[in-house]
C-alpha cells in the first residue's frame, strides 16, 4: 500500500514538473527591438512593430491622431514597452506591467477550427491598455503623450495576434521550431527602412515618414471598422490562422532578403501584417468613437504682406470640427486656440529651420462665421528671413491641431532704429544701478516713430567689462556676470515699463554681487527688439563676411567699478594651554568664537557663504587664521578656520606654539567671500596677547666649563706640544747631515 502510495506521488510530481516543457516557453511574435540596449532612449529602434503601428496611425485623417503624430516618442516608446518595461520609465509611467510579453504572455491560442479562443493572454494585454487610452482621451485635460503611449503598447499587443508564432498550435500543426521562426522574423525585419528614429521635428509636417516602412511588404489595409482591442486582437488571430501552417512550412531558410522569397509566400506575409495593420487601426478609431473624439479641420493659410510698411493681413477663412454626429463650423466660443505662427527658414535658404517662440491671435467674425487677421504691424517676425504662415487651433475633445504651411513664403527685411540716449549711475554705497533717459526710434516705419511700450518685444539694459568681446556688435565687451553665475542685466521697467514720450528708465538695479577684478571697468549697454524686425549689418573681422545682427544696442560711455564687500569680523576668543608628552611640556593654543558680516544685505559669512554655496568663476573665499608678533609681524603660522554649527562661529584649535621663539604674539582671522579681495582685505582684530618663554636649557650652564676645557687643550697644544714637535724635527734634520757627511 505505501509503495503505491509513494508511485502516485512520484508521477504527480513527474507530471507537475513537466507540465513547464508542455507550454511553449518562446518569444512569440514579431522580432521586438530594445532600444535600451544602445545605452539611450535618444536614438530609438525601429521594428516591425513600430512599422505596423504606424502605417495604421497613417490612415486616419492627420488631424484626427496628432495626439500621437504630435508625440511620436512617446507613441513609439509605447510600441516598445510591452517588450522592454524600460520604455514605460522613460516615458515617466508605472513599468511593472510592462516588459512581460516574452515570458509566456505573447500567445492568443485557438481551437483547430480557428473560431474559438483557448487562450487570451495577448487580447487581455491590448484590451488593458484599451482601457487606459480611453480613460486618458476622456478626461478634461488630455495627456496626449501619455494617451499615445498607450495607443502605441496597444498596438504592440494586438500586431503580435498577426504573426503565426503567436498562435502556434502545437498540437494541430507540431512542434515549433524557434530556429525557423528567428529567422522568418529577422527576414521581415531586415526589409526596415531604417534602423533608427530621428528625432522628431519641430513641426510634424516636416517628418519624412516615408521612411517608417519595410521595402520588402507593402500593405493595403481595406477593411477599415472600428472594433475594441479585445476583439480585433481576436479577430486578427482568426485571420492568421489559415495561414499559420503555411508560413512555417514553406519557409525558404536559404534566402537573405525578403523579395527572394516566393510571390505567394510574399503574398501571405503582406496579407498577414495587412490583418495587423487593420486591427491597430480598428482599435484606435473604437477608442476615439467611445470619447466621441472632434478633430478639426483647417485650410492652408493665405497671408498677404507688405514688406516696406511691414503690414501682414489674413483674409477670412473657414475652420470646422468632425465628430460622431457630423461636421460644425469652429467658432469663437468653441475654440480655446487660435493662433498664428510662423516658420523661419535658414538665412537665405529655404530649408525649415524653426518654429517662432511667440504667436498672435486671430480674431472671429460673427457675422461671416470666419476667422481672420486684419491688416497690421506683422508681430514676432524674424529679420532678413523667410517665413510661412501656420494655423493652430484646439477646443475640447479635440487634440491641438497645425494646419498646413502657407501658400507662398514672405520674406521680411529690417527697419531702422536707433536708441537714440543713455544714462546711468552706479551708487558706491547702496551697490545699485539706475538707467535713464533712454529713448528710440524706428525711422523706416513712421507708424512707429518714437517707440512706445506696446512696440517694444525687449528692451534690456546689460552690464558689461570691456574687452574682446562675440562678434555680435560694436566692440560691445563681455556680460558681466556676477558672483553666483547670473548675467547682470534686467529689463527698463520696474512696476512695468517706465516713461511717457518714449522715454525708458529702471531704478534702484541691485547689482551687490559683482565682483570687479583688478584693472577692469564697467559700463551699461542697452539692448532693444522691436514688434517689427531691427538690425544692422556689420563686418566680421574673423571671417571676413557681412553678419547680420538681429537687434540694436548703444554702449554706454561712463565706465565705474563695483565696490568690493566690506567684511566685519569679530575678535577672536583665545585659550592658552600646555601638555605633557612623551615628558616634554608643549604649549598650545584654540580660537573661537569667530564671526564675520558683509555689508552686503548685513550677510552673515557662515560655512554655507564660504564653504557650500556654489559661485561662479575661480573660487577666491577663505576663512583663515594667522599667528602675527605683537608688532604686526607674521610669524608664518597659519591655517583654516573650522566652522562650528551649533555654535555658529569659526574656531580653530590645537595650535602648537611652544616652539616659536620667545616673545609676545596675537592670532587674527580673516574670512573674505567671491566679492572681496583676499590679498588686500585687511586681517580682523587681534586676540588677546600670549607669551612664549621657555627655560634655559642644561646646556646653557655648563658651556662655560667647555670654553674653560677647551683653552686649557690649546694652550697646552700651544706651549707643550707644538714646540717639542718642532724639536724633533730639527734633530732629525741634524743626524740625516751628519750620516751624509761620514758616508
Amino acid at each position: 500500500m505505501k509503495s503505491k502510495t509513494r508511485l502516485i506521488v512520484v508521477l504527480a510530481l513527474l507530471a507537475i514538473v513537466s507540465v513547464p516543457f508542455l507550454i511553449p516557453s518562446y518569444t512569440l511574435g514579431w522580432r521586438a527591438e530594445d532600444s535600451e540596449d544602445e545605452g539611450s532612449y535618444y536614438d530609438i529602434d525601429f521594428s516591425t512593430h513600430k512599422w505596423l503601428a504606424w502605417e495604421a496611425v497613417d490612415l486616419f485623417p492627420d488631424s484626427k491622431v496628432t495626439w500621437i503624430t504630435e508625440n511620436l516618442r512617446a507613441f513609439w516608446l509605447g510600441v516598445e514597452a510591452p517588450y522592454n518595461a524600460g520604455a514605460a520609465d522613460e516615458a515617466g509611467l508605472n513599468s511593472s506591467n510592462y516588459g512581460k510579453i516574452h515570458v509566456n504572455e505573447s500567445i492568443l491560442y485557438l481551437d483547430s477550427t480557428g473560431t474559438t479562443v483557448t487562450n487570451d493572454t495577448l487580447a487581455v494585454y491590448a484590451d488593458a491598455e484599451y482601457d487606459k487610452l480611453v480613460i486618458e482621451l476622456n478626461k478634461e485635460a488630455v495627456d496626449y503623450a501619455d494617451a499615445a503611449f498607450y495607443a502605441g503598447a496597444m498596438s504592440h499587443y494586438i500586431s503580435q495576434a498577426g504573426s503565426y508564432g503567436a498562435i502556434w498550435n502545437e498540437t494541430l500543426w507540431g512542434t515549433f521550431n524557434r530556429t525557423e521562426w528567428d529567422f522568418y522574423e529577422g527576414i521581415v525585419e531586415s526589409g526596415s527602412k531604417i534602423e533608427h528614429f530621428d528625432q522628431p521635428s519641430f513641426y510634424f509636417g516636416f517628418e519624412n515618414t516615408n521612411v517608417f516602412a519595410n521595402s520588402y511588404f507593402l500593405v493595403s489595409p481595406s477593411t477599415l471598422v472600428a472594433e475594441n482591442a479585445y476583439d480585433a486582437t481576436v479577430n486578427l488571430a482568426k485571420n492568421t490562422h489559415p495561414y499559420a501552417q503555411s508560413m512555417r512550412d514553406n519557409l525558404w531558410t536559404n534566402v537573405t532578403a525578403g523579395f527572394q522569397w516566393s510571390t505567394d509566400y510574399k503574398a501571405n506575409v503582406t496579407d498577414c501584417t495587412t490583418f495587423a495593420v487593420e486591427a491597430i487601426y480598428s482599435a484606435i478609431a473604437q477608442a476615439m468613437e467611445d470619447v466621441n473624439w472632434a478633430y478639426i479641420t483647417l485650410p492652408s493659410p493665405v497671408v498677404t504682406y507688405d514688406n516696406v510698411t511691414h503690414h501682414l493681413e489674413i483674409p477670412e477663412f473657414d475652420a470646422t470640427f468632425t465628430n460622431d454626429t457630423g461636421t460644425y463650423n469652429l467658432n469663437e466660443t468653441i475654440a480655446t486656440i487660435a493662433e498664428v505662427w510662423y516658420v523661419y527658414y535658414d538665412y537665405d535658404s529655404d530649408t525649415p529651420d524653426s518654429l517662432s517662440s511667440d504667436n498672435f491671435d486671430l480674431s472671429y467674425n460673427a457675422t461671416s462665421g470666419k476667422w481672420y487677421y486684419a491688416d497690421h504691424l506683422a508681430p514676432y517676425t524674424a529679420a532678413n528671413r523667410n517665413h510661412s504662415v501656420i494655423f493652430y487651433f484646439d477646443m475640447d475633445r479635440a487634440a491641438p491641431t497645425w494646419s498646413n504651411l502657407s501658400v507662398e513664403m514672405i520674406f521680411v527685411p529690417f527697419y531702422n532704429t536707433s536708441i537714440n540716449w543713455l544714462d546711468y549711475h552706479y551708487d558706491n554705497v547702496s551697490r545699485t544701478l539706475d538707467i535713464w533717459n533712454v529713448s528710440v526710434t524706428c525711422w523706416d516705419i513712421p507708424e512707429i516713430g518714437e517707440v512706445t511700450i506696446d512696440e517694444v518685444s525687449s528692451l534690456k539694459w546689460h552690464l558689461y567689462t570691456k574687452g574682446e568681446g562675440s562678434l555680435i556688435a560694436d566692440a560691445a565687451g563681455i556680460q558681466v556676470i556676477d558672483t553666483e553665475g547670473n548675467d547682470v542685466e534686467g529689463d527698463l521697467y520696474q512696476s512695468g515699463f517706465i516713461g511717457s514720450g518714449g522715454n525708458f528708465s529702471s531704478f534702484e538695479n541691485d547689482v551687490g554681487l559683482v565682483f570687479s577684478a583688478v584693472n577692469t571697468e564697467l559700463y551699461v549697454l542697452v539692448r532693444v527688439e522691436l514688434i517689427v524686425p531691427v538690425g544692422y549689418i556689420r563686418y566680421s573681422d574673423a571671417g571676413g563676411d557681412d553678419i547680420f545682427i538681429p537687434f540694436i544696442q548703444r554702449n554706454g560711455v561712463n565706465t565705474f567699478r563695483a565696490k568690493d564687500h566690506d567684511i566685519t569680523i569679530s575678535e577672536p576668543e583665545l585659550e592658552v594651554y600646555t601638555e605633557e608628552i612623551a615628558g616634554i611640556t608643549k604649549t598650545y593654543i584654540n580660537a573661537y568664537g569667530i564671526t564675520a558680516i558683509s555689508d552686503y544685505n548685513n550677510t552673515v559669512l557662515n560655512y554655507y557663504e564660504i564653504i557650500e554655496k556654489e559661485v561662479h568663476g575661480s573660487d577666491r573665499r577663505e576663512a583663515r587664521w594667522k599667528v602675527f608678533l605683537f608688532d604686526g609681524i607674521p610669524a608664518r603660522l597659519t591655517g583654516d578656520l573650522t566652522w562650528n554649527e551649533t555654535a555658529q562661529f569659526w574656531f580653530v584649535e590645537g595650535v602648537e606654539v611652544g616652539f616659536l621663539p620667545d616673545n609676545r604674539y596675537y592670532l587674527a582671522a580673516k574670512i573674505v567671500n567671491m566679492n572681496t579681495n583676499f590679498t588686500t582685505s585687511p586681517w580682523g582684530p587681534q586676540s588677546e596677547i600670549f607669551e612664549i618663554k621657555r627655560p634655559l636649557p642644561v646646556l646653557y650652564y655648563i658651556l662655560p666649563e667647555f670654553f674653560l676645557a677647551g683653552f686649557i687643550v690649546l694652550f697646552g697644544w700651544l706651549a707643550w706640544y707644538r714646540p717639542r714637535k718642532k724639536r724633533m724635527k730639527i734633530q732629525a734634520e741634524r743626524e740625516a747631515r751628519l750620516e751624509k757627511i761620514y758616508d
